[in-house]
């Protein structure tokens, strides 16, 4: 068995593929029914049988009722597919279990594949991910690692191009069968780097193939055809036409292919007892494809902008995804950006061909054997080195356990051109071994005992690839964010975790939380809750998607957990994104190891409408305001956005209940598109405002910390403002908020121990005698306060201060408590 992962599979919308990486070159695992590169995302029922890929498509041709395409935008949700044969509904990650078995049997070496890497779109989230990595689990992968695809297309130009490949950027953009992705890479001094992405994991060739359908075809059949109602009757599971509205998107599929190559293409079927033909010309798909391809660039256009670059700073962008065969998709590209497009590597298996080259250099976690190897049941070798190094030789290193005296060790390059020569064998053994330039390097580890005789070691090829490409972590595609409770507004805000772009895997530092509520010792109605979303912190939780939640039951702790009390969270991210969050309760101290429980997306239709509509109304009370205030520019832009949240309200109250497209999810993502520009344009004004209040608080506490000796507070109030830039250009709602609070504090806590502040308020605090609620008690706290006044004791008075304080009426206590800071 191999010490690494060596097969990389892309798992595809509409077609996937599987690659090995084997001695420094890269086999693709061809269908064996087809002879092609790729097998069909398509999974068919036909009574007890289940049929994959290319037999899948022609059984689809027949029975599309029972054949399932198109999965993979669903993967972590709750949508399952009503199979008419089987009788029962099948989940998208058991599809993609028959998809990656199905691919495991075309490596017919008789080598046993149990570990792959797995591609997925940049732009899939954590659930997405962890739905992935489930069906290659049930597929009998013992190991799988994850690879966003965009990574996985780079990693196959920069080590096909090899030792040409010069400095610079280059754009991925690859738009496959249902997901885009475009991101920026950068290559400096041989190392490459995932810089930005952007995406949109429900844009791709199946959208295509639906506007045809949409487009020509019913139009065409409502002009000729009396008592049709199509809206309804093709795309709902019971309506009429709906088996018809599957074959007619297969066939659409087909004349776009075709259109790739002819000028036009016909598309015929039966409707009705009678044959109908229609053509589709080349002119007609462009015309199809100009706005969602013009979508795409925008996305390119957004990463440049973020990065501040323009068409001269990029070299190329590569293109990937076999929708990118399309002639109008690479010229729309290139005309629209005014950057060379390069088609140097094969559209439909660069992915797949990256993800080998990626699992080459992957060591497995579970090694039986290879890192740690048994000999003759007294001898363990665990070793350690590099697997892909850009230096000239690598450094080689093993522990040794077992019965070692009298043995010996050798080890030879495979060419011949190294060897270390026969050496004693110790417990711990170093090695600089020497490469060969521009290749993968073999070497082999030789046991002798002191007759010269070989003892079997099992141990694999040391393989160490020099000057070949990879990545070291993989960058998050969006924030990870807590909900947490923002008490003054009576509503909640997101508070960052870990930031797009930094490179997994990743752990955060602690963050404390307040428990928002008791809940008792052993009690399995009560938990803390805490929702967890991805998507940007600098919107509302509605504008993102909800990744799980962080709970903590009474059934978890001996002892009730009191509200306000503290819990401490940690934050851990692996580089396939699997999500572990462990919590310490302060009060309790207890540990819990996991706290982070998934949720898969759940769309409802009618919550759907309803969540529209709310927000429609929401933009016009918003729109209402704005013209109050006189500020037209916000109010055309809002109207813009309610026009926009109309008309996908109307898209929405079209769909049925049982509509077999993935269109609802859609709705879902645009929606939360347009949520996040309505907040984002409103929270504009506000947050300039949050701005100025975070550099006034500041400037006042620096003011006072300044004619304060005391160095604590110094560094104190350096560690608030430290990396300012970062959370003030752009400005950082939810960091604001934050830095504010705790400016706030440390003003307050150097206030309460300054003298003359003390003095002031034990002044004001005897003008409250009259409004005490014990005057008893409150006439001694004054007589205490004199007499401390008198002895300079002002610790003694600030204690008598607070008590003062808490014997005075609610209005009085707020009073004082907003003009003094306590509390904070």
């Amino acid at each position: 068995m191999s010490e690494t992962i060596n097969f990389g599979i892309d798992l595809g919308t509409t077609n996937s593929a599987i690659a090995k990486f084997a001695k420094g070159r890269i086999e693709i695992f061809k269908d064996p029914s087809t002879g092609k590169d790729t097998l069909p995302s398509a999974v068919g029922f036909r009574k007890d049988r289940i049929l994959t890929g290319n037999a899948a498509r022609v059984f689809q041709e027949r029975d599309p009722k029972n054949v399932v395409g198109q999965f993979k935008r669903k993967m972590g949700t709750t949508e399952t597919y009503r199979i008419k044969s089987q009788g029962n509904a099948i989940t998208p990650v058991d599809l993609s279990t028959h998809i990656l078995k199905a691919l495991k049997a075309q490596v017919q070496t008789g080598e046993r594949v149990d570990a792959a890497v797995i591609t997925i779109p940049a732009s899939f989230d954590v659930i997405q991910s962890n739905a992935t990595k489930q069906a290659g689990i049930n597929a009998g992968f013992s190991e799988v690692v994850l690879i966003q695809e965009p990574i996985a297309a780079s990693l196959a130009y920069a080590n096909q191009t090899g030792s040409d490949l010069k400095d610079g950027r280059w754009l991925v953009y690859d738009l496959g069968g249902g997901t885009f992705d475009v991101a920026l890479v950068n290559v400096v001094r041989g190392d490459l780097k995932i810089q930005d992405h952007e995406g949109d994991n429900n844009l791709g060739g199946s959208d295509f193939d639906r506007a045809i359908v949409a487009n020509f075809i019913i139009p065409y059949i409502q002009e000729n055809f009396e008592d049709v109602n199509l809206a309804s009757d093709f795309q709902s599971a019971s309506g009429a036409y709906n088996t018809l509205f599957c074959r007619l998107l297969f066939e659409a599929e087909k004349a776009k292919i075709a259109l790739s190559s002819h000028t036009s293409s016909e598309i015929e079927f039966e409707f009705k007892d009678e044959s109908v033909s229609i053509e589709i010309t080349r002119s007609d798909l462009e015309s199809t494809l100009r706005e969602p391809i013009d979508r795409t660039v925008e996305m390119v256009r957004s990463i440049m902008t973020r990065n501040n670059l323009v068409p001269n700073d990029v070299n190329f962008v590569l293109m990937v995804g076999g929708s990118t065969y399309i002639p109008f998709v690479r010229q729309r590209v290139s005309e629209l950006l005014g950057i060379p497009t390069k088609t140097d590597i094969d559209p439909t298996t660069a992915v797949a061909i990256g993800a080998a080259y990626f699992a080459g250099t992957k060591e497995r976690s579970s090694k039986t054997e290879g890192g740690e190897s048994k000999v003759a049941q007294r001898l363990s070798i665990k070793a350690v080195y590099e697997k892909a190094t850009r230096e000239c030789s690598e450094l080689f290193a093993a522990k040794i356990s077992g019965e070692i005296e009298g043995l010996f060790y050798q080890i030879r390059r495979k060419d011949g051109g190294f060897d270390t020569g026969l050496r004693q064998l110790t417990e711990r053994i170093s090695e600089d071994l020497t490469l060969v330039n521009d290749s993968y390097n073999y070497f082999t580890l030789y046991v002798y005992d002191g007759k010269n005789n070989r003892i079997e070691a099992n141990l694999n090829e040391i393989q160490i690839a020099h000057n070949i490409y990879t990545i070291h972590g993989q960058p998050l595609p969006e924030d990870i964010c807590l909900e947490l409770d923002d008490m003054e507004n009576e509503t909640t805000y997101l508070e960052q975790i870990f930031a797009k772009g930094i490179i997994l895997p990743a752990k955060s530092p602690p963050k404390t939380v307040k428990a928002n509520r008791n809940v008792t010792s052993g009690s399995r109605d009560q938990a803390l809750y805490i929702n967890v979303y991805q998507g940007s912190s600098e919107t509302l939780p509605e504008s993102n998607k909800l990744l799980g939640r962080l709970s903590i039951h009474g059934t978890d702790v001996k002892g009730d957990i009191i509200k306000g009390s503290d819990i401490e969270l940690r934050f851990e991210m692996s580089e396939s994104e699997d999500v572990k969050v462990s919590a310490y309760i302060e009060h309790l101290e207890k540990s819990l190891s996991q706290v982070f429980t998934p949720i898969q997306r759940n769309v409802e239709l009618d919550t759907l409408q309803l969540d529209l509509n709310f927000l429609g109304h929401r933009a016009l009370r918003e729109i209402d305001a704005a013209r109050g205030r006189e500020d037209e520019d916000l109010a055309m832009e809002l109207r813009d956005l309610h026009k926009a949240i109309d008309l996908l309200e109307d898209k929405a109250l079209e769909l049925s209940d049982d509509d077999v497209t993935d269109q609802k999810l859609q709705f879902d993502d645009e929606m939360r598109r347009l949520a996040k520009a309505f907040n984002s344009a409103v929270n504009d004004r506000s947050t300039q405002k949050l701005l100025a209040e975070y550099f006034e608080t500041r400037e006042r506490c620096e003011d006072i910390i300044n004619n304060s000796s005391n160095n604590r507070f110094r560094e104190h109030f350096a560690e608030v403002v430290a990396g300012e830039k970062r959370f003030t250009n752009p400005p950082s709602r939810g960091i604001l908020k934050t830095k504010i609070k705790e400016l706030e504090g440390l003003y307050w806590h150097v206030r309460w121990r300054m003298p003359e502040f003390l003095t002031e308020q034990f002044r004001i605090m005897v003008g409250w005698e009259d409004d005490s609620t014990d005057s008893a008690t409150y006439q001694n706290l004054i007589e205490d306060g004199q007499i401390a006044l008198i002895d300079n004791n002002y610790d003694k008075l600030r204690e008598i201060i607070f008590r003062m304080t808490d014997l005075l009426p609610p209005n009085g206590r707020n009073q004082i408590e907003g003009k003094t800071g306590i509390g904070l």
